[in-house]
C-alpha cells in the first residue's frame, strides 16, 4: 500500500527542488499519471513540506556555516545508521550494523538511537517498516510533498517516527511536522496514524509522543 506510492526511487532533491530521475521520465508518466500535471521537463513543481515548515517556523542560525554544516553532516550519518539497521533487521529486534565508524561518538549516538527504538519497538510490537518514505499530497488547494523518515506498523496502528537531535524544546515544530505527514497519509491511505513519535537522544526526554 504505502509501496505503490513512494516516490523515494524516482525522486532526487536538488536545491530544494524535486525531479524526476531522467532515465525514468517515461516511466513515472506511466506509474503516476495523476502527479504529470506537476510536471515541467522533469522537475516537479510542488513544495515540500520542509518549505512550510521553515515559512512557520524560521530557523534562526546562530552558528557559523561550517559549524551548521559539520552538524547537519552528523546527524545525518547518524540517521542512516539507523535505517540500515532497520533494513538489515532480521528479528524483532534492530542491531548495530556490522559496518565500522571510525567515529566513534557518532557510533555511540547511533547505538543510543537503536537502543531506545528497540524500547519502543518491544512496547508496540512493531513488525514492519518503511524508510525514507516520499509522498505526494495531491491536495488539490495546496499540494505539496512530504518526507518521511520512518513509518512502522504492528498490524494493527500505524506509526511515524521523527528522528531529531537539539537540546531546545521545538515542540511546537516538530508537531506541525507531523500534521503535514498525517495529512499527507490520510489524504493517500485508508489509514490513520496512532501516534507520532519523536526520538531525540539530545533531549532530557529520548523518546516522546507528540
Amino acid at each position: 500500500m504505502i509501496d505503490s506510492l513512494n516516490l523515494a526511487e524516482w525522486l532526487v532533491f536538488e536545491d530544494n527542488l524535486a525531479k524526476v530521475d531522467p532515465k525514468k521520465l517515461q516511466q513515472f508518466h506511466l506509474c503516476f499519471p495523476q502527479y504529470t500535471k506537476y510536471l515541467n521537463k522533469n522537475i516537479l513543481n510542488i513544495k515540500n513540506d520542509a518549505n512550510f515548515i521553515i515559512q512557520k517556523y524560521p530557523f534562526v542560525n546562530q552558528l557559523n556555516d561550517q559549524i551548521l554544516f559539520d552538524i547537519s553532516q552528523r546527524n545525518e550519518l547518524i540517521k542512516q545508521i539507523v535505517k540500515i539497521s532497520i533494513k538489515q533487521r532480521s528479528s524483532s529486534e534492530i542491531r548495530f550494523p556490522d559496518e565500522s565508524y571510525d567515529n566513534k561518538k557518532i557510533a555511540t549516538y547511533a547505538k543510543t538511537l537503536i537502543k531506545n527504538l528497540n524500547n519502543f519497538i518491544y512496547k508496540n510490537k512493531i513488525n514492519k517498516f518503511w524508510t525514507d518514505v516520499v509522498l505526494i499530497n495531491n491536495n488539490k488547494i495546496t499540494p505539496y510533498i512530504s518526507n518521511i523518515e520512518i513509518i512502522c506498523t504492528n498490524g494493527k496502528e500505524y506509526f511515524i517516527l521523527l528522528l531529531k537531535f537539539s537540546k531546545s524544546p521545538y515542540i511546537d515544530k516538530y508537531k506541525y511536522e507531523s500534521e503535514l505527514i498525517n495529512n499527507t497519509i490520510s489524504e493517500l491511505f485508508n489509514i490513520k496514524i496512532k501516534e507520532t513519535i519523536l526520538l531525540n537522544i539530545m533531549s532530557e526526554q529520548a523518546i516522546c509522543k507528540i
